[in-house]
This record gives C-alpha cells, sequence and structure tokens, in this order.
C-alpha cells in the first residue's frame, strides 16, 4: 500500500513520502545537485567559476596582482633630439650621455624631499655635483628661496621634469630647463604650483659640473 502525496503547509517546500524507508528529497535540493553536475561536466556552459577539482589539481590560474608604479620624478623631452642635432664625435657623444645620466641623478635627489632644512642641505650626494661647497651653497640657496617664493608646500617639489637640455659651446656647456611641480602652500589652494628654472652644466677635464647663477 502507497500512502497518498502529503500536501505540505503554507511555507514549507513541497515534498512527496514514500514507503520501504525512502530517502526524503526536496525538490530544491535536486535543482542545487543538478547545477552541481553542470559546473563540474560543463566548464564552458556558463559556470566560469574554479570548481574543486581543478582547485585540487592546481589548475586555477593565479590572480593578476597590478602593482602601482612609483611616480616618475624625471621626465626627459628633447635630449635625444638634442643629440642627434650635435656633430660630436664618438667620445663627446658618450659625454653627452653620461650628462643625462648625472643630471637625471641630481634631479631625483630633489624629488619628493623638503629642501629648506638642514638635512638635505647638508646631504653629500647633492654635493658631487658642484665643484667647491661654495657653489653648491650659491646654489642651493637660490633654489630654496625660489621654491619658497612660489609657494612649494614644506619647500617640496613632487615633480621634476628635466624638459629640454641643449648643448653649447662645442659640447662643454649645456643648459637645462628644469620645471618644478608641488603642492600650494597658500591657504584654499588646491591646485599645484609650477617653478620652471635653467641649470647651467659645464664640462671640465671631462667631468660635469652644475654652475650656479649668480645670486
Amino acid at each position: 500500500m502507497i500512502d497518498e502525496p502529503v500536501q505540505a503547509s503554507q511555507g514549507e517546500t513541497m515534498r512527496q513520502v514514500g514507503t520501504r524507508g525512502r530517502t526524503l528529497w526536496r525538490p530544491m535540493h535536486r535543482i542545487w545537485i543538478a547545477i552541481a553536475i553542470l559546473c563540474l561536466g560543463f566548464t564552458g556552459a556558463g559556470c566560469q567559476s574554479p570548481t574543486l577539482i581543478d582547485r585540487l589539481r592546481g589548475d586555477v590560474p593565479k590572480p593578476v596582482v597590478l602593482t602601482p608604479l612609483p611616480p616618475t620624478a624625471i621626465i626627459v623631452s628633447n635630449f635625444e633630439r638634442d643629440l642627434e642635432k650635435t656633430s660630436f664625435g664618438a667620445a663627446d657623444q658618450q659625454s653627452l650621455a653620461r650628462l643625462l645620466q648625472l643630471a637625471d641623478i641630481f634631479y631625483q635627489q630633489l624629488a619628493h624631499r623638503r629642501l629648506n632644512s638642514i638635512a638635505t642641505f647638508h646631504d653629500p650626494a647633492l654635493r658631487e655635483f658642484f665643484r667647491s661647497e661654495e657653489a653648491f651653497a650659491d646654489y642651493y640657496a637660490d633654489l630654496v628661496q625660489d621654491l619658497g617664493d612660489g609657494h612649494f608646500e614644506a619647500n617640496r617639489p613632487q615633480l621634476i621634469d628635466l624638459e629640454s637640455l641643449h648643448v653649447e659651446d662645442a659640447g662643454n656647456r649645456a643648459v637645462a630647463v628644469v620645471n618644478f611641480e608641488g603642492e600650494n602652500s597658500l591657504p584654499l589652494r588646491f591646485w599645484s604650483v609650477n617653478y620652471s628654472r635653467r641649470d647651467i652644466w659645464e664640462r671640465t677635464d671631462d667631468r660635469w659640473w652644475i654652475v650656479p647663477g649668480k645670486l
């Protein structure tokens, strides 16, 4: 004798009761089992997530982690063009390439640093680009004064752009046009400030030096 189907009360899932200890399955359980089978058997049929078997076999591709690049402190725009316009020998070309390398190192050391501080002023790495202590002090004082007049927050340039490097005097002198950008120190000024200067580099005995301007 088979029991009659039992109507479930309101709010419950419908089920059918069988005899001889038959397991009771709710229709919703069958639906979830069918979905699991489809995901295991047909990975391209809309189930794009990795299955448990894929994870156990190690077939799941590792997620791509995008590491943000640090902001570029030095941008050189016209140096290659200036090199092409020169007619110097191979030795002079190497010297000019060395100049670009030195300029990149020097201006990188100025970026993201508070320049009107004793610690930065006494950094020995900055002094290596000048012939004497007096030359460095003159250049440094002029730069700090200009950044202060330009309302740079904490006298700190955030971006330094080497816009151009013009070679003169048969390759023994170069004029670097450098743009400094930083946060505005004035109240309620949410835009950045900019300051452009011309730095003179001179070559003596195949060594490049920064020559400060007159104060």
